[in-house]
């Protein structure tokens, strides 16, 4: 649990970091920045998965996703405006999950429940 909420706090402040870059492209503190987020945010994801397999929830939403790390779903793309094929990478505690998209580099936050199996 405390893993998780840490990790829920990286994912947000990488958001935020992104934003900023976004406003500001030529700040290079900002590539730096993101480096080390990613990395803890590697780390921590690394740690929960060492947790007891007691310790895991699996859960289910009501249109059959299963919300666990490495499940194949479908969510929406706006690069693409459709839904695509994505791994979960994180199951958040905000009731979002962080999914990669299959192919690409583009990892994003999406509410669980526009996740579709």
């Amino acid at each position: 649990e405390e893993l998780q909420q840490k990790l829920d706090v990286y994912l947000a402040e990488k958001e935020k970091v992104l934003l900023a870059q976004k406003l500001d492209p030529n700040n290079p503190e900002y590539s730096k920045i993101l480096s080390d987020l990613q990395q803890v945010i590697v780390l921590t994801q690394d740690l929960l998965k060492l947790q007891k397999p007691e310790e895991q929830t699996q859960q289910t939403t009501d249109s059959g996703v299963i919300l666990a790390e490495g499940a194949l779903v479908q969510a929406f793309s706006e690069a693409f405006k459709k839904y695509c094929n994505a791994i979960i990478q994180g199951v958040l505690a905000n009731g979002s999950c962080l999914v990669k998209f299959i192919g690409r580099e583009e990892t994003i936050a999406v509410e669980q429940t526009t996740l579709k199996p």
